[in-house]
């Protein structure tokens, strides 16, 4: 199998892609990245997490492998609208991407949304994405039915962008009142790095702690067995984990 790097425009802030050829070179998947994913139960988990973390004052929310950063400002549009006060316990999110491009991209912001996940944004925020994103005129989009997206300032707040390794990082993270997605990456790792990184994160991080994987994880590797080898349970959502004694 090969994975081809991460392919982007930094000038015409195309939309994010990556392609997995097989062993003769025959495209196997592609992955990109869109707003609200459909790999994640967006209401179940977010109401999930105020219930988990009701009487806990902070949580720390970290995003890896967050990409252009669509899927933390995600995150955080959906608690901003349906927790009211109690989602700024979750925020400010911290995204990280080992990418230096990808969070270029993040922070200048500028997104390339197609109609079908323009439609996908308004069912997700109840018609209230405008709250958090303004459209933006300029020329050259990739997609004749697309519009261009950026967060204003209310949403930007709500997420902090900078490189990172989680490799490298998962020792600094807090070992309690953790949220962290770790998602839709896990197929590009080697097999050791698999293991190791499942290795890290059971070790690090106790009960009170969440993981949340992506499809690609569970379809296209070993993540999620890995993740129960080393005391995960994936309970009471798809793609989400927890630590069990």
């Amino acid at each position: 199998m090969y994975i081809y790097p991460v392919t982007y425009s930094p000038i015409n802030f195309k939309a994010n892609e990556r392609f997995v050829a097989d062993k003769n070179g025959h495209l196997a998947y592609k992955t990109t990245t869109y707003w609200f994913r459909t790999d994640t139960d967006w209401d179940r988990l977010n109401n999930f997490l105020c219930d988990k973390y009701k009487n806990v004052n902070k949580v720390n929310v970290i995003s890896h492998a967050c990409s252009n950063g669509m899927e933390p400002y995600s995150f955080a549009m959906h608690m901003k609208l349906f927790h009211g006060s109690d989602a700024d316990k979750f925020l400010p999110v911290t995204a990280k991407d080992i990418d230096k491009g990808n969070i270029l991209i993040a922070k200048r912001g500028f997104y390339e949304t197609e109609e079908r996940n323009l439609y996908q944004l308004d069912i997700f925020t109840r018609g209230k994405y405008r709250n958090f994103l303004d459209f933006a005129y300029m020329s050259g989009l990739l997609y004749p039915d697309a519009v261009m997206l950026r967060p204003n300032e209310k949403l930007r707040k709500c997420v902090n962008f900078e490189q990172g390794d989680i490799f490298k990082d998962i020792e600094n993270m807090p070992r309690k009142n953790t949220v962290l997605f770790c998602k839709n990456f896990w197929p590009y790792l080697k097999d050791e790095q698999r293991e190791e990184l499942a290795k890290k994160l059971g070790e690090h991080f106790d009960k009170t702690c969440v993981i949340i994987t992506g499809d690609y994880d569970d379809i296209r590797s070993n993540a999620h067995e890995l993740l129960k080898k080393n005391g995960f349970r994936q309970y009471p959502i798809r793609n989400v984990w927890q630590k069990f004694d």
